[in-house]
Order: C-alpha cells, then sequence, then structure tokens
C-alpha cells in the first residue's frame, strides 16, 4: 500500500450505515499542535500509569478539536482513536461517520486540519447506497 499524503476512506461506495476515516497525522503537524494546545501537564497525584492514559487522551483531544469533519458541509462529531495503518505503518486518527440518518446517494467527507497551514482541507466523495 502506498504512503498516505491525505486523509481517505475504505471504499468510494458506501453500503454500510459507518463510513471508516483515516487521518494520517504527520510529525511536523504534531509539533504544530504545541502552539494550538499547550503543554500537557501531568497530574503528579496520579500513579505513573494512569498519567499516561490522561497524557494519551489528552494528546488525542487535543488532535481531535484541531480538525473539523463535514458530511454534505454540516458539520459533525467523530470520536476519533490513535491508529497505525497497516501497509503503511503511518499513525494517524481513525473514526467512524454513523450515516444511519443519511438519505442514499452522493455525499462528500470534508476535512479540514484546523492547526495546519497551507493545505489544510480535503474532500472525498462518495456514493451512498445503504443495505
Amino acid at each position: 500500500e502506498d504512503f498516505l499524503l491525505t486523509p481517505q476512506i475504505d471504499s468510494d461506495i458506501v453500503e454500510s450505515k459507518a463510513l471508516q476515516l483515516f487521518i494520517p497525522v504527520f510529525r511536523y503537524e504534531r509539533n504544530n499542535l504545541k502552539s494550538s494546545c499547550g503543554s500537557y501537564t501531568a497530574n503528579e497525584e496520579l500513579p505513573e500509569h494512569e498519567q499516561k492514559m490522561e497524557e494519551r487522551q489528552w494528546y488525542l483531544d487535543c488532535h481531535q478539536n484541531n480538525q473539523d469533519i463535514f458530511l454534505n458541509d454540516t458539520k459533525i462529531e467523530v470520536d476519533f482513536m490513535k491508529y497505525e495503518r497497516a501497509g503503511t505503518n503511518q499513525f494517524g486518527l481513525i473514526g467512524y461517520v454513523n450515516l444511519n440518518d443519511t438519505a442514499p446517494g452522493k455525499k462528500t467527507i470534508r476535512i479540514v486540519k484546523k492547526a495546519q497551514k497551507g493545505l489544510n482541507q480535503w474532500s472525498i466523495p462518495f456514493q451512498y447506497f445503504p443495505d
């Protein structure tokens, strides 16, 4: 599989009620996030393993808060998880767009990375034909 430079969905024809969305996160983007999220400060009262879990969640929340996802120009909430893409070994975020209340037909998912300079948004067209 080729190295991904842009967000990706599994297929341009979607039949299931959920659309899988992968957004690659590059090293320079992680540095940009520091300016918008600041630095993580550990809660010294927590045990070390809980501090690590809290820190991971803080970074995930930072990534999530620095991008907007739109389905046909309507902003939607997507719950992302950290993910390493098989085949490319790329770090990124994976989330699932709920299509339960979406009518069949041509759709567009748009991703806007707010903390990124330059090219910061991508549109991915797909056809939705529910089972």
